[in-house]
């Protein structure tokens, strides 16, 4: 470089530009930025635009016809902040009108928004959603559940490792988070009412229960007298001894049909 300016030569800048030596060289290119309003007035009449897109398209034509304007001749930062005044905005609207402008020119972008639209949650995903709700049930047959331990779920490994698979980074959670989740998932806060079946069929007393139960239903099924789906009737049971004489066993069973007391045969 000294070599260089011995000789009279100016030096020369071999580093990768940056995004503001970009932006300064479109500044500069007043033929590519006319091509780019053309485009823009174009698409401003599309009429499929939403009114927000159309409002920053709006002010992205805006400070380019100012700043193209050969009279007017006004600099990059007051076309802008013109442009963001004209639709009562300050200056976070003109930084955004310029990195808009920036955007649509290099990547042929327009700039999009969130509003109205719904954000996608890991409740949408059916397996997370799932094992939410194991975790919650599992915590509720106690009698209740605290946004405590809700978050003591979602940063237990076991949840990590599923947001991880899908590609959530997602360590912990607020109680406002821990309140949206349980209204989307419907759980309500109330007490709980008697009777109400909470999961225990894994109770001391159940199982035996179960188990019993099953042991003699074994039982009947060797003395059930059955019928095909034609009606005919099928081997009669070996039936079973009862005092004073001998009876097979008729299964009936409810599949939630409704019978009147004329159905009978």
């Amino acid at each position: 470089m000294l070599q260089d300016l011995r000789e009279g030569h100016p030096p020369e800048d071999t580093s990768p530009k940056t995004n503001s030596d970009r932006a300064l060289d479109l500044l500069r290119d007043h033929a590519r930025l006319r091509v780019a309003r053309d485009r823009l007035t174009l698409k401003s009449h599309n009429k499929s635009l939403d009114p927000t897109l159309r409002m920053r398209v709006t002010a992205m034509l805006g400070a380019l016809n100012l700043f193209l304007d050969p009279v007017l001749q006004y600099p990059w930062g007051r076309s802008s902040m013109i442009a963001a005044t004209a639709q009562g905005h300050g200056i976070t609207c003109v930084r955004a009108i310029r990195r808009w402008i920036l955007n649509f020119v290099w990547l042929d972008q327009l700039p999009a928004h969130q509003y109205s639209r719904a954000r996608w949650s890991v409740l949408d995903d059916e397996d997370i959603a799932q094992e939410l709700q194991h975790g919650f049930t599992e915590h509720a047959k106690w009698g209740y559940i605290k946004a405590k331990d809700i978050i003591e779920i979602v940063e237990s490994p076991e949840m990590q490792a599923r947001f991880i698979a899908l590609g959530v980074s997602k360590t912990s959670i607020l109680e406002t988070t821990v309140r949206r989740w349980l209204k989307k998932l419907e759980w309500r806060y109330g007490k709980e009412k008697k009777g109400m079946y909470v999961d225990s069929h894994k109770r001391a007393d159940v199982v035996a229960y179960c188990q019993e139960f099953t042991a003699r239903w074994q039982q009947y099924e060797w003395h059930f007298h059955l019928w095909n789906n034609d009606g005919t009737p099928l081997p009669h049971p070996i039936r079973f001894p009862v005092p004073g004489c001998r009876f097979r066993l008729i299964l009936i069973m409810h599949d939630e049909s409704t019978f009147y007391q004329n159905d009978q045969h």
